[in-house]
């Protein structure tokens, strides 16, 4: 989209992140990796033949981790006949995330509740591409921001039952099988400041200039879902062991509000909105881990998650007139990265 009518002036620095060096390939190849885990744990243990345990009635985890992740979020939209009129991407919004995780077990049944908050660092960058054709052909408009913050949170909570209980030689800790059903919400906020780039359209044409201090864009992201899935916990010799969580989404929703604060022919709260429903999503992590002190447990491993709701409704919010309807493409975001983390048990 346009930024409007924006101050010319100096082109300010605008250097996208090296966070954000994950590439496409490089996250399928991640998600393969993460599904290869998820099945060797399981032919590990039929093969070890451990002792099966029943164990005591009540047992309690909780978890504390730190996840350096790194996001990337696309949004398009359709208008005046052309399938994609414009798209944003908010590349390397970097975020090291701290999560507390919560886990009860009574007997067979199992309950678990995670929950992660962090800013969002100053190192990403905002593409805002505008084109006058079909397929992303015809780019008439294109600028560059930084990202300046803002923020992300995250809920989950998750009810199942505990298949298989067992205890190898070496370990302190139990072996089990989980299989989850549950829900998740997840929010995003970013602002992006300056810009740099180009305007061209019907014989118009200029660079497209915003100073580094201005803020430009502001983009808040509501994402839920329905989450079905496991998790396992393998225990190995010497105290180490393969702890995996691998969770799919059948069916998402997601809303997002965006503000051009530059442009005087919108309104600001918001100039822009969009909903989706449907699509699908993943959200996994697999480490090793090492027991120690019987109660205890250390993990570094991979987290991988991806949403993608599928197709929707955008509005627009005129100065004057009724709110405009067009047709919403893309509403995606993927955040990976490794974390580590403590784990207490009883």
């Amino acid at each position: 989209m346009s930024l409007g009518r924006i101050n010319r002036g100096p082109r300010p620095s605008l250097t996208p992140t090296g966070a954000s060096a994950y590439s496409r390939p490089m996250r399928r190849v991640f998600l393969a990796i993460l599904i290869w885990c998820a099945a060797a744990p399981t032919a590990a243990w039929a093969q070890a033949a451990p002792t099966v345990v029943e164990g005591r009635d009540w047992q309690l985890a909780v978890d504390f981790s730190g996840w350096a992740s790194s996001g990337y979020t696309t949004w398009a939209f359709s208008g005046a006949d052309i399938n994609y009129l414009s798209e944003l991407r908010w590349r390397g919004t970097d975020s090291f995330i701290g999560q507390v995780t919560a886990d009860v077990a009574w007997k067979r049944l199992v309950f678990t509740t995670s929950y992660g908050q962090s800013t969002i660092d100053d190192n990403g960058v905002l593409i805002d591409d505008d084109f006058i054709e079909d397929n992303h052909l015809g780019r008439f408009s294109h600028t560059r921001s930084a990202v300046g913050g803002n923020g992300v949170w995250y809920v989950t909570a998750d009810v199942g039952g505990r298949m298989i209980r067992y205890r190898v030689a070496d370990n302190p800790q139990e072996g089990y099988l989980d299989l989850l059903a549950g829900y998740q919400y997840w929010h995003e906020q970013y602002e992006a400041f300056g810009a740099t780039g180009f305007f061209n359209l019907f014989g118009f044409s200029g660079p497209a200039v915003a100073d580094h201090s201005t803020k430009v864009i502001t983009h808040t992201y509501a994402w839920q879902g329905i989450r079905l899935g496991f998790r396992q916990f393998t225990p190995v010799t010497n105290g180490f062991g393969i702890k995996g969580n691998y969770m799919f989404l059948p069916y998402t929703w997601a809303q997002m509000t965006d503000t051009h604060w530059l442009r005087t022919d919108l309104k600001h709260n918001p100039s822009f909105s969009a909903r989706a429903q449907g699509g699908f999503g993943f959200q996994g992590d697999i480490a090793i881990t090492y027991s120690f002190l019987k109660y205890f447990l250390l993990e570094v491993g991979y987290r991988y998650w991806t949403l993608n709701p599928g197709t929707g409704d955008k509005f627009t919010y005129p100065i004057v007139g009724p709110r405009i309807k067009d047709k919403l493409r893309d509403i995606t975001i993927t955040r990976s990265g490794p974390f580590f983390g403590l784990q207490a048990r009883w």
